[in-house]
């Protein structure tokens, strides 16, 4: 009886693991600006939330010490195969809004980013910020509870294995995030290119004008603008991105 209850506290313990990771990697439970407080409190109460599920598994845990430290180590890794996914998704987002940021001459104007704790673009900052809010509006947040809550189906405990299939999906999910941002920041890429072909043509045509000069505050204000009126674009495009998170979280656990 003994070891049964120690068993059944090992498998909350083990599955703590894999949430906890889960929330500390996720860009929206996971920020710097969450208290830890809040962070473990959360994934506790997912614990306790998903362990009726968890005991259904009759799943034996070593007692060892070892063995159960290479456990918790694939646990943790799974989680942070779930979080990375969903933070792929925002870095995209702020790839975009930082490739825009420079060509409106911002490259030089930072923050401080609470998520990575190094300076930031200003108008990546922005968009990613925007994308949050996005994300809750849509109820991005339920798809990653409910994908968290069918992993342990689809990688139950002391299962799953990570091959070389499953690292070349990473990869290349990773290498998705160049084209991400060049999707998101198409509308204001664009416009600005648009805007130093005019001022070339200007230059060429009005010497005796200083472009240089005029150049700066008019890539800021038509990148501004566009930036605004490509709001809408911007959300159909995020909900695209989206939708293939799901696809690609979808996938990714099955190969695990």
């Amino acid at each position: 009886m003994l070891e049964l209850k120690l068993n059944e506290l090992l498998v909350a313990f083990v599955a703590l693991a894999r949430i906890a990771t889960v929330v500390a990697v996720y860009p929206l439970f996971g920020h710097q600006s969450v208290p830890a407080a809040t962070k473990v409190g959360l994934s506790l109460f997912l614990t306790v939330l998903l362990y009726p599920s968890l005991r259904g598994m009759h799943v034996e845990l070593p007692l060892q010490t070892v063995p159960l430290l290479l456990v918790l180590t694939r646990e943790v890794l799974v989680g942070m195969a779930i979080g990375f996914v969903a933070a792929m998704l925002f870095a995209g987002v702020e790839l975009g809004g930082t490739m825009v940021g420079m060509q409106m001459g911002l490259a030089i104007v930072t923050t401080m980013d609470p998520q990575t704790r190094e300076q930031a673009s200003l108008i990546g900052q922005a968009q990613q910020l925007v994308a949050l809010l996005l994300f809750l509006v849509i109820d991005g947040h339920h798809f990653l509870l409910r994908a968290l809550y069918h992993s342990f189906d689809a990688v139950p405990i002391l299962g799953g294995s990570f091959n070389g299939t499953l690292v070349e999906k990473v990869v290349r999910m990773a290498g998705a995030i160049f084209t991400s941002g060049v999707r998101i920041g198409a509308p204001g890429m664009v416009a600005l290119l648009l805007t130093s072909v005019a001022l070339g043509v200007l230059a060429r045509t009005v010497p005796q004008m200083n472009v240089f000069f005029a150049a700066l505050p008019a890539n800021i204000a038509i990148g501004l603008l566009v930036l605004t009126l490509s709001m809408p674009v911007f959300a159909v495009a995020f909900r695209k991105l989206y939708a293939e998170l799901q696809v690609d979280l979808t996938s990714l656990m099955k190969l695990m």
